[in-house]
């Protein structure tokens, strides 16, 4: 689950040393997905209101935990403890090793959140522009600030391919497809001179990004339990 970063953009699988489980082994990617699926829904369901708030204070390279009081040291260690997501023994996870970056983790729970409030794909409103009005975490910054617009316009062009990507299994041929099918969007997007490494995954963490700033963050939003 862990591959090493590129200094191309934003890379959700980067290996940063938040680490769970025990005796790392290889998992074929349709289990590795699920397994990522799982945690997934379990994190945000367990504490929807504490992550959102998280979610409010992060950009695609960061989050303030000190928004929510406290550290990544200690949100972690809560993360980390015996039977918080005690449904996720199975065979597969006792076995190995699950390892999360915060990118990762920030993309996997800003689909959590998406996709808790929208059962369908939400239309973009008449009026909408391209560029959202974004917060991030540091002055001048340029990367986040360059891999938030590529979300941006992503979603603006595409919302409903980003939509169907999110709604299939990590890991998965039907992720792949969905992936494969915003290729065009994708080009569009990519402004003169930039240069991103993009892979399923991080095609995915761009669409979780992009559906999520665009009808989630700053909106009068829905309960994540309503649905």
């Amino acid at each position: 689950m862990a591959a090493k970063p590129s200094s191309g953009g934003m890379q959700p699988e980067a290996q940063i040393g938040t680490r769970f489980l025990k005796k790392p082994t290889v998992v074929n990617p349709r289990e590795a997905g699920i397994e990522r699926k799982n945690f997934g829904r379990c994190i945000y369901g367990r504490i929807p209101d504490r992550v959102d708030k998280l979610l409010e204070n992060s950009d695609p390279e960061d989050i303030e935990y000190y928004a929510v009081d406290t550290t990544p040291e200690r949100f972690w260690q809560t993360i980390g403890k015996d039977n918080f997501c005690g449904g996720l023994n199975s065979a597969v996870s006792e076995r190995r090793q699950l390892t999360i970056s915060t990118t990762a983790f920030r993309s996997m729970m800003l689909e959590e959140a998406y996709l808790a409030r929208f059962q369908k794909p939400p239309t973009l409103p008449a009026d909408a522009t391209e560029m959202t009005d974004r917060r991030y975490m540091t002055e001048g910054a340029t990367s986040a600030r360059a891999l938030g617009q590529f979300a941006d316009c992503l979603v603006f062009r595409d919302a409903a391919g980003a939509d169907t990507l999110l709604r299939t299994m990590p890991g998965s041929d039907e992720e792949s497809a969905a992936a494969r099918a915003m290729a065009p969007t994708l080009g569009a997007c990519l402004m003169q001179g930039q240069k991103l490494t993009l892979n399923v995954a991080n095609v995915r963490a761009f669409a979780a990004d992009g559906l999520w700033t665009r009808f989630v963050r700053g909106a009068d939003r829905v309960s994540a339990q309503a649905n």
